[in-house]
């Protein structure tokens, strides 16, 4: 889930790194989970995107940066969810026109997504060329190339989770 620009505060006042990526804290009792936000030790409330579950107590917190976006994830203990399978056996054909066909005859595509980006990734990557390494603007075309990667990398993603939960 993604985590507000307050978090990016929070972690400059931590004389954190610029270079950080991870962080991970484990629970020593001082985790705690409200509506929207999520209270860390250091760092304190954390307003979040998504909704929290409630009467929860994770066990671990990791907070990470893709692409200069800040995202958290947390570790708990859940019980398992039997589902009904709608069939026992299901085939798999892994192509090259399609992504996948299954025995039952469903045909899934696939997304493309890197010759769907592709021209932008190439003019960005032209763009950054001949700027000097390490200088704020070669950081900023950087980071652009950073989040078209990210976008490439989150279809992809999206693609095979929505493959593996609709198949069989």
């Amino acid at each position: 889930m993604r985590v507000s620009v307050a978090l990016v505060k929070c972690l400059v006042n931590l004389n954190l790194r610029k270079k950080v990526e991870t962080i991970v804290l484990l629970d020593y009792g001082s985790i705690s989970i409200g509506f929207n936000q999520i209270k860390l030790p250091r760092i304190g409330w954390i307003k979040t995107y998504e909704i929290l579950p409630d009467n929860v107590t994770p066990k671990s917190v990791t907070i990470n940066r893709k692409a200069d976006r800040w995202f958290i994830s947390f570790k708990i203990d859940a019980e398992t969810q039997i589902t009904e399978k709608s069939v026992d056996v299901v085939g798999v054909d892994l192509g090259i026109k399609s992504l996948a066909t299954l025995s039952t005859g469903q045909v899934f595509p696939g997304a493309k997504s890197y010759r769907k980006l592709e021209a932008k990734l190439s003019r960005l990557q032209y763009l950054n060329r001949n700027k000097v390494k390490f200088s704020n603007n070669w950081k900023k075309a950087q980071l652009k190339i950073a989040r078209v990667h990210s976008q490439i990398a989150n279809i992809r993603k999206d693609t095979l989770h929505k493959l593996t939960t609709t198949a069989g």
